[in-house]
């Protein structure tokens, strides 16, 4: 395997089981005085969309139109003439469906209160079940970015960080593979189980798989993953096969 860079990002993508509805985000800034603006980049199976709303003037609020839930990354940046190209830390990745998620911020869009979307609550479960390995990833992703430009290309300097790595995918399949045998329903665990496939024997990928829910298993995305456990019992246990592919939003 050749690591050609770290990316240590919890990989879900845009779900697909929903009808055709308005989703609106609501914020609420704890300091009415607060000013600047809320970026939105979404992505609804297409290029990344990114809107703007400005901050002071009015109750900030955005409404698109979803047929199923949606990862939405929300920006805030005090400066009233930031855009789309701006570097903005203080970022917010949520899941939004039909119906109104308040947002309600007071130091940090990070430490945001989100309240009235089911979807999110549900991602955030996952997302906290996951943090043991996102906390270990988030640290050897620290040490990598702290190399030179020459250091990043000695295996000397990086071996010892993929080897890290490594053990920390190993973490990560154990964390993803409880969930889904605890939350055989949820569509995250599907997506879980997509970003692991590759760490997988295609028997416990079939294994799992068919842990889930028929309501997942039948979902379009769970069509994709189906497609992968073919191509992976047609390369047998311990033979890479061809990854299925889909249009994220990451």
């Amino acid at each position: 395997i050749i690591k050609k860079a770290l990316l240590f990002a919890v990989m879900v993508p845009s779900l697909a089981i929903a009808q055709e509805g308005e989703s609106t985000v609501k914020f609420k800034f704890e300091d009415n005085q607060t000013a600047g603006k809320v970026f939105i980049t979404y992505n609804l199976y297409g290029p990344n969309i990114i809107d703007s709303i400005v901050v002071g003037k009015s109750k900030p609020e955005f409404t698109i139109k979803v047929n199923q839930p949606t990862q939405v990354t929300l920006s805030y940046s005090k400066d009233g003439n930031a855009n789309k190209r701006t570097p903005l830390e203080d970022s917010r990745t949520i899941y939004i469906e039909q119906g109104t998620a308040n947002v309600h911020i007071k130091n940090s869009l990070k430490t945001a209160s989100i309240t009235g979307m089911p979807i999110n609550d549900k991602y955030e479960h996952y997302i906290n079940h996951l943090k043991p390995s996102e906390e270990l990833f988030a640290e050897i992703s620290k040490e990598y970015n702290a190399l030179t430009p020459e250091q990043k290309s000695d295996l000397t300097y990086t071996r010892p960080i993929f080897d890290k790595q490594d053990q920390i995918s190993i973490l990560r399949k154990e964390l993803v593979s409880q969930y889904i045998i605890e939350n055989p329903t949820s569509l995250f665990s599907l997506h879980g189980l997509r970003g692991i496939h590759h760490l997988l024997s295609p028997g416990k990928f079939d294994t799992l798989f068919h842990t889930l829910s028929d309501e997942v298993r039948k979902s379009s995305v769970a069509t994709l993953v189906g497609e992968y456990l073919k191509s992976a019992k047609i390369a047998g246990v311990g033979v890479m096969a061809p990854d299925f592919t889909q249009n994220d939003v990451n």
